[in-house]
Parts: C-alpha cells; sequence; structure tokens
C-alpha cells in the first residue's frame, strides 16, 4: 500500500524544519494485516515495515557499522537490500 510517502516527507520536512527540528523522516510500506485475539486485545492490527529508506540520523553513529542483507530475488528482480544497524 502506498500511503503517499513522498507527501508526508515533504509536510514533515517544511513543519519540522520551521520547527528547527531534523527533519530526516523514514519510509514506511503497510505490508499486511490480520485480526489478533490474545493477551486482552481483540482488534484488527496492521503492520507498518521500514522500506528501505532510512537516513543516518536515525542510526546511532550513522551509517557507520551498518550492514544491508540482500533481499531475495523473488522480490527484488533487479537487486535491493535491508539495511540493519543500531536505531
Amino acid at each position: 500500500m502506498d500511503e503517499c510517502a513522498g507527501l508526508d516527507a515533504l509536510v514533515t520536512h517544511r513543519l519540522w524544519s520551521h520547527l528547527g527540528w531534523s527533519p530526516e523522516t523514514t519510509l514506511h510500506d503497510l505490508r499486511w494485516g490480520a485480526q489478533y485475539k490474545g493477551k486482552g486485545i481483540n482488534d484488527y492490527v496492521w503492520v507498518f515495515l521500514i522500506s528501505g529508506a532510512a537516513p543516518p540520523a536515525h542510526f546511532i553513529g550513522g551509517y557507520k557499522g551498518t550492514t544491508s542483507e540482500r533481499q531475495p530475488a523473488m522480490y527484488f528482480k533487479l537487486g535491493g537490500g535491508n539495511g540493519q544497524g543500531n536505531f
């Protein structure tokens, strides 16, 4: 599902910059949802995942020490990776 990440990033950048805050943002995808019952919860749960764009400000120490794990060609025929690091 495309949640219009570009528009969200533009508004976030303008607003946060105006407030003097760091405007970095991360792109998220809505991957799936399911009814969940347990531990006192009975509700539909949506799962958001980072889609691959994370700025250095979101990692402890920036990009230093991060790695990229290759995504299977079944999902990304032209290549792609999953960035991993300390947040």
